[in-house]
C-alpha cells in the first residue's frame, strides 16, 4: 500500500511538471514581415484634432532661460537679438493651466554691440507669446492664449515726448 502511494505520488508530480511543447500563437494570417508596422499603425486610434503648443519669444540685450512647470524648456545664450517659437507639448503632462517662469541675464560682452553690458540695460526687451495650431488640419487658424511682455515705465524726456524704460534696469540678474 506505502508503496502504491509513493508511486502514485510519484506519477502525479512528473505529470505536473511537464511542459507543453505546442505553443498557441494568436496572430493575424495577414501581417508579414513586410507589412508589420502599417499593420499596427491601423490599430492606434488618432484624435480628430491635433493641437501644437509653441511658445514664441523676442529679445534684445538679454540673455535668458524659459521654463515651463519648472522644467527648463529652452535657453538663449547665442543671440543678442532674436525672435522664434518652440514646441512645448513635450513637457506638458497634464491638461490644465500651466506655468510659464524665466530667468533673464546680461547680454555682457557682444559682437553686436560694442559696449559691455555687466547687467541689464533700460532697453532690455523680452516678450512671449502662447500659441497653439492645428497639425491634422491647416485650414483652422491659429490659436492666440496670451502674450506677456517685461514690465516697463514711461519716462518723460521732454515734454510731449516720453520712453518706455525696463523696470530692472541696473540688476545682474532677473
Amino acid at each position: 500500500m506505502r508503496s502504491l502511494v509513493i508511486l502514485s505520488s510519484l506519477l502525479i508530480g512528473i505529470q505536473s511538471c511537464s511542459q507543453k511543447t505546442e505553443s498557441m500563437v494568436n496572430q493575424n494570417s495577414t501581417i508579414t514581415a513586410d507589412n508589420i508596422a502599417d499593420e499596427i499603425s491601423k490599430q492606434v486610434k488618432h484624435y480628430p484634432s491635433e493641437k501644437i503648443y509653441t511658445l514664441g519669444y523676442s529679445n534684445d540685450k538679454c540673455y535668458f532661460e524659459m521654463f515651463v512647470d519648472g522644467i527648463k524648456l529652452t535657453k538663449a545664450f547665442n543671440k543678442t537679438l532674436g525672435n522664434t517659437a518652440v514646441e512645448i507639448n513635450h513637457v506638458l503632462f497634464k491638461s490644465g493651466k500651466h506655468t510659464i517662469s524665466y530667468k533673464m541675464y546680461p547680454l555682457g560682452k557682444s559682437k553686436e554691440y560694442e559696449e559691455v553690458f555687466n547687467t541689464l540695460v533700460e532697453d532690455t526687451d523680452l516678450d512671449f507669446d502662447l500659441k497653439s495650431y492645428d497639425l491634422k488640419n491647416e485650414k483652422v487658424p491659429d490659436t492666440d492664449y496670451m502674450t506677456y511682455s517685461l514690465p516697463k515705465k514711461k519716462v518723460e524726456i521732454t515734454e510731449g515726448y516720453s520712453k518706455e524704460k525696463f523696470v530692472g534696469a541696473g540688476k545682474n540678474i532677473l
